[in-house]
């Protein structure tokens, strides 16, 4: 049996990131494996699994220089019991050069999975390091094939199928305040300029008569993005005059699966996913939870429109036609299909598999 080591963030609460998500599928479904995984304690897991504790519980998105250290010289201390690294992350001069490092030190075999592609690729080989690479989406596997990588393979993210029901649907409506009338637009992203243009098409169609509410669910990164919802919430409020009438913004959220469960419609506008996984795993949970969901021509995000199952648009005006163009029976339609591509091809035991195998093909 092969001894495995996952080096990424911590996985545990919150889930609002990819890198924890992926690697809590793995150790609750992965059967034969014995993995140990870097933690700070908050979460364990059951089987074969050991958590390390090398990372103190904070509330930041990303670790300090001094914590990266601390992390570096914890990977350093022995581990002959360890046959494979597997990386969880996105791949950046840095902390490329320190795995590398470390393999020169600790030559053990590596799995790398690429969770988001550097915006260039200059220094290919110090980037990619591991003896197989996984990349999220065919689109990145054809880039770094291109570039003369040959150990690479594409092993779709996943999610696991939702059990939210009608009448949860219903209780959490009402712990939002969401009114039966009104549909429910959901933006979950990042701070970008896109999030103004919506608002103003929230004011646009309120003031024609339109029963819809803006949702936006923002993560709180860094200090830019602390400071960006400051002018976001006053740009709302002041400006539109709108806040908590035709528009809500939250940031951190423990139920977000709820208010994900309540919306009827998700925007994603983000044609740049530099620092997100090539098949963002919000868009795939609102597929699953049978959700029309809404997206600009990207390369990557095209490869979750295997049955024109989601909506292109890549204007805010291409938005508004379709958010006034469909209706609730077509919204209806198009989330089954949603449901049935999800459960097809990025259903969790389907990428579990995928794992598996690749796991069985690495000689230690």
């Amino acid at each position: 049996m092969v001894n495995t080591l996952f080096i990424g963030k911590s996985p545990s609460p919150p889930w609002n990131d990819s890198a924890k998500n992926i690697q809590k599928t793995l150790l609750d479904n992965l059967k034969d494996q014995y993995i140990e995984y870097l933690t700070d304690g908050s979460y364990t897991y059951s089987g074969k699994r050991k958590g390390i504790l090398v990372y103190k519980k904070s509330s930041s998105y990303s670790l300090t220089q001094k914590e990266q250290i601390e992390l570096f010289l914890n990977l350093l201390k022995p581990d002959f019991h360890i046959d494979l690294y597997h990386y969880f992350f996105s791949p950046n001069i840095k902390s490329s050069l320190a795995a590398r490092f470390l393999k020169l030190i600790k030559p053990k075999k590596i799995i790398q999975s690429v969770l988001s592609m550097p915006k260039e690729v200059n220094d290919i080989h110090t980037l990619f390091f591991g003896d197989q690479i996984v990349t999220m989406s065919k689109t990145s596997q054809k880039k770094l094939e291109y570039l003369g990588l040959s150990n690479v393979s594409t092993i779709y993210p996943a999610v696991n199928l939702p059990s939210i029901n009608k009448d949860e649907i219903i209780h959490a409506k009402y712990n939002f305040h969401f009114s039966s009338e009104k549909t429910v637009v959901l933006y979950a992203g990042d701070y970008t300029s896109d999030i103004y243009n919506l608002a103003d098409l929230a004011k646009e169609l309120k003031n024609e008569g339109k029963e819809f509410i803006f949702v936006f669910a923002i993560r709180l990164k860094n200090s830019y993005s602390i400071d960006e919802d400051r002018r976001f919430k006053w740009y709302v409020s002041n400006k539109l005059g709108l806040f908590q009438d035709s528009i809500r913004i939250y940031n951190e959220l423990e139920s977000f699966s709820q208010l994900l469960a309540t919306s009827d419609i998700m925007i994603f506008t983000q044609q740049d996913l530099y620092a997100k996984m090539d098949l963002p795993l919000v868009i795939l949970e609102a597929m699953a939870m049978k959700k029309m969901v809404i997206i600009p021509q990207n390369e990557m995000l095209l490869e979750m429109n295997i049955d024109r199952n989601l909506i292109i648009s890549n204007t805010i005006y291409e938005i508004k036609e379709a958010l006034l163009t469909f209706t609730k029976e077509n919204r209806s339609e198009i989330g089954i299909k949603n449901y049935q591509i999800v459960k097809k091809y990025f259903e969790s035991s389907i990428m579990v598999k995928g794992y598996e195998k690749l796991y069985s093909t690495v000689e230690c």
